[in-house]
C-alpha cells in the first residue's frame, strides 16, 4: 500500500544511513557507542516499571476470569454428601470451570510531527515501556508512527499521492504516510532495533530542538555527533486525521487476522490536525473568488467510511473531525 511502510522497510532505511553517516563522517562513531549505551542504561532502569505494569494486569485478568468463573457438575458422585440425600439432590462433585481469558490485541498510533519535538523523548520513552510490557504479556500488537513527509520517500517518481478523487468538488487531506515501526512479528532483536532506532530519533530532537538549561555531555554528543535522520522520516505536519482513515481499514483486518476479542487502540499525540479543502472546479473558482483548493469551514463536509457516515458542520476544524474518527 502507498501509505503504509513497513517494518521491514524502516529498519533498512535507517540501518543503510547510519552506516552511510558513519562512513561519510567518522565522528558519528563515537555517537552510536554512545547511543548503545544509553539506550541499554534507560531499558535496565525500566524493567520495574514494566514489570510492575505486567503484574497489574494479570492480576486484573485473573480477577475478572475468577468473577466469571462457574460451577458445573462432573457427574460423579460424592460420596460425603450422600447422608444428605434425603434433603438435598446436589450429590455430585462439582468442577470449577474458568473461561478462557479474552483475545488482547493492541494497535499504537505516534504522531510524528513538528510540534511534539519538544516533548517526544518522553513520548517515545513511555511507547517504548508500552511495547515492552505487550511483549511481556505476549499480545498481538502492532506500533505506527505517521509522518507528512512521504514526498522524500521515493526521490526518482516524485511525490508518491497518498488518495485518489475521482471528481472535483470533493473534500481532499493531506498526503501522508505511516510507518510500521515495531510489530508483534518482528524478532527479539529486530524488535529492540527498532525501538533503538525510535529512542535515536527522539534523542536527536531532544537535543536538536529542546531548550536545555544545561548542557551535559550527552546532550553534546546527542547535538554534534548524531547521524542525523532519514528525510523520509524528519517531523513535519500532523496528518492525524488522514492516519486515523487509514487505521479504519487496519483494526477490523488486524481483529480478524488474530482473532482479536478485546481491542486496546491508544493514540500517542498533542492533537491540533490538520485541516481539510475541497477541490473546485475551474468555474467555480472564478464564480466564487477561491483559490482551487477551498478551506473547509467554508461548506459542509459530509465523510463516508465503511456504511457511517460523519458529517462535519461548516465551521469545524481538523480538530472537529478529530473527534468524530475517534467516535467512529
Amino acid at each position: 500500500d502507498g501509505c503504509l511502510t513497513s517494518w521491514k522497510t524502516f529498519l533498512t532505511d535507517m540501518e543503510n544511513y547510519k552506516v552511510k553517516s558513519i562512513k561519510d563522517y567518522g565522528s558519528t562513531k563515537s555517537y552510536v557507542e554512545f547511543l548503545d549505551r544509553d539506550f541499554k542504561k534507560f531499558m535496565h532502569e525500566n524493567k520495574k516499571t514494566v514489570m510492575y505494569l505486567v503484574k497489574e494486569f494479570e492480576m486484573k485478568k485473573s480477577a475478572t476470569a475468577y468473577k466469571r468463573a462457574t460451577t458445573d457438575k462432573t457427574g460423579v458422585l460424592d460420596s460425603l454428601k450422600l447422608k444428605d440425600y434425603k434433603f438435598s439432590d446436589d450429590l455430585f462433585k462439582r468442577l470449577t470451570v474458568i473461561p478462557d481469558g479474552k483475545n488482547h490485541g493492541m494497535m499504537l498510533l505516534l504522531d510524528w510531527s513538528g510540534s511534539m519535538s519538544d516533548t517526544l523523548m518522553n513520548t517515545v520513552e513511555q511507547l517504548i515501556n508500552l511495547v515492552s510490557f505487550i511483549k511481556k504479556v505476549n499480545i498481538p500488537f502492532e506500533v505506527y508512527f505517521f509522518t507528512s513527509e512521504r514526498k522524500y520517500r521515493n526521490e526518482d517518481t516524485g511525490y508518491d499521492k497518498s488518495w485518489s478523487y475521482k471528481t472535483d468538488n470533493t473534500w481532499m487531506f493531506e498526503d501522508f504516510n505511516m510507518v510500521n515501526c515495531a510489530s508483534h512479528r518482528m524478532s527479539k532483536q529486530e524488535l529492540n532495533q527498532g525501538l533503538m532506532y525510535m529512542y535515536h530519533m527522539a534523542v536527536h530532537y531532544n537535543a536538536s530542538y529542546v531548550y536545555h538549561k544545561v548542557w551535559d555531555n550527552d546532550l553534546q554528543m546527542a547535538r554534534y555527533n548524531s547521524y542525523d535522520i532519514p528525510r523520509q522520516y524528519n517531523l513535519g505536519n500532523t496528518p492525524l486525521n488522514e492516519a486515523l482513515i487509514y487505521v479504519n481499514k487496519l483494526l477490523p483486518a488486524f481483529k480478524k487476522k488474530y482473532g482479536i476479542e478485546k481491542m486496546t487502540f491508544i493514540t500517542l499525540t498533542d492533537g491540533g490536525a490538520n485541516g481539510f479543502y475541497r477541490k473546485l472546479k475551474a468555474n467555480q473558482v472564478k464564480k466564487e473568488g477561491f483559490d482551487e483548493y477551498e478551506r473547509s469551514y467554508d461548506k459542509t463536509a459530509v465523510i463516508t467510511i465503511g456504511k457511517k457516515k460523519l458529517s462535519i458542520d461548516r465551521y469545524s476544524s481538523g480538530d472537529s473531525l478529530t473527534a468524530g474518527l475517534l467516535r467512529h
